[in-house]
């Protein structure tokens, strides 16, 4: 059942995700871990703090740079708290000028939204 590439995947990551990208249970994959005397998978081990890698965080949203750094989006958030970063807020398709902003407190955002055509939290 298990092939070499599998068994590879072993100590790359959580049991959790392993399992998911195999098509197992974690629990399947756990007792192979724990079978061949692999240690389980730690927070430190799977995030590797490069300057390249920190520098992503906080660019993008977290999943996304999660994935593209093949880790768990909570390590992504917990090093963007760590860094001192906000979480990543889309920019606004909205170029607002005083007209905009005249308009604000003058009726339900919603509604300003629907006048401006963007989506009402561009205006909350």
């Amino acid at each position: 059942m298990w092939t070499k590439t599998m068994l590879a995947k072993i100590s790359t990551g959580f049991d959790r995700v392993i399992a998911k990208r195999l098509g197992l249970s974690w629990g399947i994959v756990q007792r192979k871990r724990e079978a061949l005397g692999i240690p389980p998978w730690s927070d430190r081990d799977c995030y590797h703090r490069t300057p390249e890698a920190d520098a992503l965080v906080g660019t993008r949203p977290d999943p996304q740079i999660a994935a593209m750094l093949h880790i768990d989006r909570g390590l992504v958030k917990s090093r963007r708290r760590a860094l001192g970063l906000p979480a990543y807020v889309a920019p606004s398709s909205i170029t607002w000028t005083e007209a905009n902003d005249d308009l604000l407190g003058t009726r339900p955002d919603a509604e300003i939204a629907v006048m401006l055509d963007v989506v009402p939290k561009e205006v909350s």
